[in-house]
């Protein structure tokens, strides 16, 4: 009888001592999987950050370039712009404008002047 209270008892340690490695295990391996997507998901955002940013200077560069080319056609067309400034309803110095301004910007949609600000 004290063999069976012995192996009994032996038998309950090996439990005891299967549980907690496998919740020992467990805990390493939750702490890993939360430790490596957070590495994950901070790379990401790193990424996501950086391309946001090179995105943003692109964008600005090609708006100052846009902004150079109107005003460089503003100087050039001086001209043409104030005689559509002065007389508004010249519809063939409109097309003139628009000639020249498909020339300098092809890809344009539509071009507004505003009236009543004609140079002086």
């Amino acid at each position: 009888m004290r063999r069976s209270v012995a192996n009994q008892g032996y038998r309950n340690y090996s439990t005891l001592l299967v549980v907690v490695t496998f919740c020992l295990v467990a805990v390493v391996v939750v702490g890993t999987t939360y430790l490596r997507y957070r590495d994950f998901f901070d790379y990401h955002h790193a990424i996501a950050n950086g391309a946001t940013g090179e995105l943003g200077h692109a964008i600005e560069g090609m708006i100052v370039e846009r902004q150079r080319l109107v005003q460089l056609f503003a100087d050039d067309h001086t001209e043409i712009l104030n005689s559509v400034a002065h007389a508004p309803d010249d519809h063939d110095q409109q097309e003139r404008l628009a000639r020249e301004i498909g020339r300098m910007f092809p890809d344009y949609f539509a071009f507004t002047l505003p009236i009543g600000m004609a140079p002086h």
